[in-house]
């Protein structure tokens, strides 16, 4: 009996896993920290053409890694262009002309923990 009970155990214990995505590789989860980890402040846009622009930002917390995401005036966070950079700036090029954008911006606070968004900061270009 002990070795039914056991040989059932493993197998229904092999069969249960805990996953975020069809994958099984839950590496895609982000921790969002409101405590330690700040916002990104003072989000500008500035030296806007007809195709470019660039996004600048402050940071609080001495980081050196951030998430943008930027896409048509009134885009839903996760349906935007998504880009990491290691400055606080980036300039943007491939935009249309006279068109609305948002961009919103995060801090990697280390590993999968991020601020929550700041933004979102909008412009239109020429």
């Amino acid at each position: 009996m002990k070795k039914i009970f056991l040989l059932a155990f493993i197998f229904i214990g092999l069969g249960c896993t805990s996953s975020d995505n069809e994958n099984g590789d839950d590496t895609n989860i982000d921790v969002v920290d409101n405590g330690s980890c700040t916002k990104p402040d003072g989000l500008q846009v500035v030296d806007i053409t007809s195709n470019s622009a660039r996004f600048a930002w402050g940071d609080g917390n001495g980081s050196q890694l951030f998430n943008i995401e930027y896409g048509p005036r009134g885009f839903s966070i996760g349906n935007g262009t998504r880009i990491s950079v290691n400055t606080v700036f980036k300039d943007i090029t491939g935009l249309s002309s006279t068109t609305e954008y948002d961009f919103y911006v995060r801090t990697n606070c280390g590993g999968n923990t991020y601020s929550g968004w700041a933004g979102p900061q909008s412009f239109v270009t020429n």
